[in-house]
């Protein structure tokens, strides 16, 4: 994980990526979030869960840059083109997640990132 950062810790629900996304929003606009419900109808009425796809759709629709960091992967990095004018990324700037394959019964399962 990145220095400065630790794991928030999201239900895992089946709906951790978008309640993840939802908790970054949250944090980088300094209190309640501007898109406080990512979820549609379909997603919150049945099991169906997020992924990398889902993040690649996100991305342009919150015109966010999106890491996500995991133990056991590479990083992924996805919006790139919404990054600071000077080419960073920081945690102030973009939405920070954790990757974590087997941490849960569900298989996959995202956290949000906080400063430590």
């Amino acid at each position: 994980m990145p220095l400065g950062l630790t794991v928030c810790e999201i239900k895992p629900d089946g709906h951790c990526l978008y309640r993840a996304v939802e908790d970054q929003l949250a944090l980088l606009s300094g209190g309640g979030s501007p898109h406080r419900n990512l979820k549609t109808k379909e997603v919150e009425s049945t099991a169906l869960w997020g992924g990398q796809l889902e993040v690649g759709a996100l991305t342009p629709w919150l015109k966010k840059n999106i890491m996500i960091f995991s133990g056991s992967f590479p990083d992924v990095e996805m919006g790139k083109e919404y990054k600071s004018a000077d080419g960073t990324a920081s945690s102030s700037l973009s939405v920070m997640l954790s990757y974590h394959k087997y941490a849960f019964g569900l298989g996959e399962h995202y956290n949000s990132m906080v400063p430590a």
